[in-house]
């Protein structure tokens, strides 16, 4: 995040160093040196610094100063934040599937409203929605031997989604 800062930023550094003597010519005559011959844009950012200090030029100051800083969080940042292993135990359980999405037995005849009343009471009534749903999409149930974990393992394979 800091890198794509620092690329704008490098933008807006580039231009008011840039711009700097013509908005010291807008002001009314100036002298070559403090005009024309006046560059921050080729030397060092240090140099420049010091030089835009000498000619009270602030704004160069401030920007190049806030650049350097940036230049240093970057190199900080990426040194304070290292890759830490971290081991992740996990107990095996046997899941069984308790129920399956399967269309062979479909009949319109078979049909009824139960599925249209409750998708009217979540959405009208703010009803929650069935177990192992989510507004987009369903989710089958599993079932472990032990039925305290079982309800887990359900909530945290909905959260996930």
């Amino acid at each position: 995040m800091l890198i794509v800062i620092a690329a704008f930023w490098g933008q807006v550094e580039y231009r008011i160093k840039q711009l700097m003597p013509w908005q010291i010519m807008s002001r009314g005559p100036a002298s070559a040196e403090n005009s024309v011959l006046l560059d921050y844009v080729s030397p060092w950012n240090v140099l420049a610094l010091f030089k835009s200090l000498k000619n009270r030029h602030l704004l160069v100051s401030l920007v190049i100063t806030a650049s350097l800083l940036l230049k240093v969080a970057i190199i900080a940042s990426t040194g304070l934040f290292m890759l830490q292993e971290v081991r992740i135990t996990h107990e095996s359980m046997p899941l069984g599937i308790t129920d399956r999405f399967d269309s062979k037995a479909f009949s319109t005849s078979l049909d009824d409203s139960r599925s249209a009343l409750t998708l009217m009471g979540v959405k009208r009534l703010g009803l929650q929605m069935p177990l192992g749903t989510t507004e987009t999409l369903a989710v089958q149930s599993f079932m472990t031997s032990d039925p305290a974990q079982s309800s887990s393992t359900l909530r945290l394979i909905i959260t996930l989604f």
